[in-house]
């Protein structure tokens, strides 16, 4: 039987499956009305869902004063009416277009990661880059763990977080050492990478692929390990907070940030101005 988290991920999902490509650009720039088109999304699939149960429930109940074989009949009927809600819950998958990049800046022809890995993958679709984690120790582990910290007063949403709490190699264990680690020995040729804001990050959310995950194109991200990735934002009515993206079930949520989880950086050229650095949509995950 599905769960009430089961189907909340899988609302989620769908939803997710609706953006076009358009929609995925907009939420860099303007997520409150990608967010806007989220929220109706999904408040229209759990009304017509419950709805459906309702309706199945009174079917059952209307069996019961039937013959066995009328009381079969109408609950064959219970499909055809799920069926007439559309293709809502079974959209089509989004395609990723994305581009395997060495350490050099040269272009990888991804016929075989074992022998020959990509350190990058630039989402030709999104024009931003991310870092792939590797299962190699040091720097990009995908085992290592940071605190959210930027003593940035202008960017830090009004809260620096935690220095190096975190478990890791390479640097010390917070966001903002990793970073300055990374631009230091420039991944992909680049030295402008940053900690990606919450709506970056939800551009590479696979949401084709369910719990346990992880929730990402596997073609181009080859790790095992879904883990909780940090974003830039932080959660405007609890500024000790920032928004997490999960990859086990492909949704965010708000931390604190002086917990230990994950990071994978961004490059974009240049970097959006506009892109919010506080939120508060949506509730925490508790």
């Amino acid at each position: 039987m599905q769960t009430i988290a089961d189907f909340s991920s899988t609302v989620h999902h769908a939803c997710n499956e609706q953006l076009t490509l358009a929609d995925r650009a907009a939420m860099i720039s303007n997520w409150s009305e990608a967010d806007t088109k989220l929220k109706k999304c999904r408040t229209e699939l759990v009304w017509h869902s419950s709805k459906i149960g309702k309706l199945i429930f009174r079917l059952s109940l209307i069996g019961r004063y039937f013959s066995s074989r009328k009381g079969i009949a109408l609950l064959m009927l219970c499909p055809l009416l799920i069926a007439g809600c559309g293709d809502a819950l079974t959209p089509e998958p989004y395609v990723f277009d994305m581009t395997r990049i060495n350490q050099d800046g040269s272009i990888n022809d991804g016929s075989d990661y074992a022998k020959n890995p990509w350190v990058c993958v630039r989402d030709n679709q999104s024009g931003m880059t991310w870092e792939v984690k590797t299962t190699e120790p040091g720097l990009s582990n995908m085992s290592n763990t940071y605190s959210w910290y930027d003593p940035d007063q202008a960017s830090n949403g009004g809260y620096a977080g935690k220095a190096n709490a975190g478990v890791c190699t390479g640097s010390d264990c917070d966001t903002n050492s990793f970073t300055k680690a990374v631009n230091a020995k420039k991944l992909c040729g680049l030295s402008d990478w940053h900690l990606p804001s919450r709506f970056e990050l939800n551009t590479i959310v696979d949401t084709s692929i369910f719990f346990p995950g992880p929730t990402l194109p596997v073609a181009f991200f080859p790790e095992s390990l879904p883990g909780k990735y940090w974003t830039d934002t932080t959660f405007r009515t609890r500024r000790a907070g920032a928004w997490v993206w999960r990859f086990d079930y492909g949704n965010d949520y708000v931390v604190e940030k002086s917990e230990a989880l994950s990071v994978r950086l961004v490059h974009v050229t240049p970097k959006t101005a506009t892109v919010e650095k506080t939120s508060n949509v949506g509730d925490p995950v508790k």
